[in-house]
């Protein structure tokens, strides 16, 4: 990942993870691993500390998010996705009636009381 975007989703997994740190310089430490990663693709250097340990839980899930976001913007280059046709029969479908549509085709008559046989 290496092109700059304006915006990333921040999970409230991460806000957690920020606020378990021991302390302000450490917290603002892995936000900034976050912001590199989120908004330049900058991947943290390796450390054996608790914010590169938060920030390699935490990238993954960012990652994801800029991956589909990044699909999504191709899709709708390419026109997105085609509108349905309604007017168009699906000719496996079968036709459907309603039970008055049944009954007309019957011969039968909404209201109608006597027989043909009075």
């Amino acid at each position: 990942m290496s092109e700059q975007v304006d915006s990333f989703v921040f999970y409230r997994s991460i806000l957690q993870a920020a606020r378990s740190l021991q302390d302000d310089a450490a917290t603002l430490r892995f936000l900034n691993m976050i912001f590199d990663y989120g908004f330049d693709g900058k991947m943290a250097e390796p450390e054996r500390s608790a914010e590169y340990a938060c920030f390699l839980a935490s990238y993954k899930a960012i990652e994801s998010a800029l991956k589909r976001r990044k699909a999504s913007v191709e899709n709708g280059r390419k026109g997105g996705r085609p509108r349905e046709q309604h007017d168009v029969a699906d000719p496996e479908e079968p036709e459907r009636y309603s039970v008055s549509d049944l009954a007309c085709k019957a011969g039968y008559r909404q209201g109608y009381q006597g027989t043909d046989y009075e």
